[in-house]
């Protein structure tokens, strides 16, 4: 006899309807890789060859990087309009501008759209480190303070210590990092910089509820002119502006018993210091 089976009837629960997603070509930062970028990128170059950017300038460059002229991730599409050629050295000049990443002191080593998986960290490190070189919440010093400025071996140190009296307090950049690192100051490796800045601007801040010393001396740099103006104002500072001319500069840098490379480092920022301040009248010490 045959056995009947009783089937229990199948119940398929069915959660929310999911939306249709988009595929990965339709994101606005899509980037098109592989053997089609590597077509693209020959196609281009056989009809562009030069670099687009240099010849803007008069030069004559080949292309070696596909741009895109509108960054992806500025809302640019990898699209045959928003492309262009340029040589390395202006496609990252102009990756790093697209992503609001300062260039000075800046080096970066790989793919060049890889970079902006970083730019945001990078942007933080970058203001946290202008916010230390040049800090917003000084106050004026409760004493009187000048601000002694001028190019490398201009004479800043010199003139301090002729001028400077007994109870007066001297915050120097180039006396600090030596003070923390036990190191002449040729030899401080860049690691103790961000340690020297913060130590300097802590003094500087200390001169806002100073009773003890009669006067303060700061010495600076400062081949901004209009970072200089700031920091008197903040400081209520009068300014002494020493100026050799650049081959004065020169002369005393070369002549001092530096190590190699630090001297190298003293030349380029006298001469970027000059050429910030083209129309600063010349000014030495007496």
């Amino acid at each position: 006899m045959a056995r009947l089976t009783t089937l229990k009837p199948r119940v398929q629960v069915l959660g929310p309807r999911l939306a249709p997603q988009p595929k990965p070509s339709q994101a606005p930062t899509y980037r098109i890789r592989g053997r089609a970028l590597q077509q693209i990128r020959a196609e281009h170059f056989r009809a562009h060859p030069l670099c687009v950017m240099c010849l803007e300038q008069g030069k004559v460059s080949i292309a070696t990087d596909l741009d895109h002229i509108q960054a992806l991730t500025n809302g640019g599409k990898d699209v045959e309009y928003n492309r262009q050629g340029l040589c390395h050295p202006c496609h990252e000049i102009k990756t790093l501008a697209d992503l609001g990443i300062k260039s000075d002191a800046f080096t970066y080593k790989g793919p060049l759209w890889r970079l902006a998986e970083r730019a945001p960290q990078i942007r933080q490190q970058q203001a946290d480190f202008a916010e230390l070189r040049f800090p917003s919440d000084i106050q004026s010093s409760r004493i009187p303070c000048v601000m002694v400025c001028g190019p490398p071996n201009g004479g800043k140190h010199p003139y301090v210590r002729e001028h400077a009296g007994h109870n007066d307090v001297v915050i120097d950049l180039d006396q600090i990092t030596p003070e923390l690192s036990g190191l002449p100051v040729w030899q401080v490796g860049i690691e103790w910089l961000p340690k020297a800045l913060a130590e300097r601007n802590r003094r500087l801040r200390a001169l806002a509820s100073d009773y003890t010393h009669v006067r303060a001396w700061f010495l600076i740099n400062a081949p901004d002119p209009t970072e200089r103006a700031l920091w008197a104002e903040r400081l209520g500072a009068e300014v002494v502006l020493l100026a050799p001319p650049v081959e004065e500069c020169i002369r005393r840098i070369k002549a001092e018993p530096y190590h190699e490379g630090y001297t190298e480092r003293m030349l380029d920022a006298a001469q970027q210091w000059w050429a910030m301040n083209s129309n600063v009248q010349t000014h030495i010490a007496k």
